[in-house]
């Protein structure tokens, strides 16, 4: 995955887990524009955190959201639905890589997975 300075995601990678938000879990074999301000939050995309399994993506407007197939994601929260596309995690506030993925959610609880 690479941001582009104007906030635009880009993906080239495998692509069997769903992790890379381009509708399908299909490889990605050459750069795919995944979106910018159009899909995320009008402000377009800010950082971004990928594994081999799924991938967290935080808007420029600081919401994050989600891309994975259901048996991988381990949030709890959206775990019974592929996220083949970004989907917008709302009860997500910011996130981190270092050293583990966790997020902060807004009833004050914290998650954290591998």
């Amino acid at each position: 995955m690479v941001v582009t300075a104007d906030g635009v995601l880009w993906v080239c990678n495998f692509g069997i887990c769903g992790q890379l938000g381009t509708g399908t879990n299909e490889n990605a074999l050459i750069p795919t524009r995944v979106g910018g301000s159009d899909r995320f939050g009008g402000e377009g995309v800010r950082m971004m955190a990928c594994s081999n399994k799924h991938s967290l993506i935080l808007g420029s407007d600081n919401r994050v959201w989600a891309c994975d197939l259901a048996h991988h994601f381990a949030l709890d929260m959206v775990d019974t639905v592929d996220l083949l596309e970004p989907t917008l995690l709302p009860d997500v506030a910011m996130f981190t890589n270092v050293p583990k993925r966790t997020a902060m959610c807004l009833q004050k609880t914290i998650a954290s997975w591998a």
